[in-house]
């Protein structure tokens, strides 16, 4: 069996976010369970095309080029394909490989007054948050919800905001991030 991780970020080559760590760490348990494990996210400074990541096989599309994933996509060529947030990516999928599983978690679920927010107050620019806003939050990302084979949220307190945002007719299962425990 092998399963694609869709993520805006992985926790390495400069980005250390709480998407990417819950990507690298689903990943790196995965392969140590001796599942078949890539991702795809956008590319970051200092990373290759193509990388090893603890087991994982990571692709990386260039970020301003959303498009350029859904070869990358189909290379992986997975069994599942599970966004850690749903994202243009999360579609892209749907569409290259509609007849494998689709599945989705929402970690942030970001509505107008979220977008607002991080709008006035960036933490980079305004110009990176309306591009996240048009490749997390757009027509295609939330009608492809519909067509997800399962939905989850990292939070019980998510899943009605999660229906609102993205117009669900049923809840998404509760699915708590990996966290590791010190031994």
């Amino acid at each position: 069996m092998r399963i694609c991780l869709i993520s805006v970020e992985i926790f390495a080559w400069g980005k250390y976010g709480g998407f990417g760590r819950a990507t690298r760490t689903i990943g790196r348990e995965l392969f140590k369970r001796g599942i078949d494990v890539c991702a795809v996210v956008p590319r970051r400074k200092g990373q290759k095309a193509v990388e090893n990541l603890d087991g994982i096989t990571v692709f990386g599309f260039p970020p301003h080029f959303p498009w350029k994933a859904k070869k990358l996509l189909e290379e992986c060529n997975a069994d599942i394909f599970h966004s850690c947030e749903p994202s243009l990516i999360t579609y892209q999928a749907i569409k290259a490989m509609p007849q494998k599983k689709h599945i989705s978690t929402f970690r942030d679920p970001r509505d107008f007054g979220d977008w607002k927010l991080e709008f006035e107050q960036p933490s980079l620019s305004r110009l990176q948050v309306i591009f996240n806003y048009f490749f997390e939050n757009n027509i295609f990302v939330r009608r492809c919800m519909k067509h997800m084979d399962g939905l989850y949220t990292t939070a019980q307190f998510l899943i009605p905001k999660a229906r609102r945002i993205y117009n669900l007719h049923i809840d998404p299962a509760f699915l708590p991030t990996p966290v590791l425990i010190p031994m």
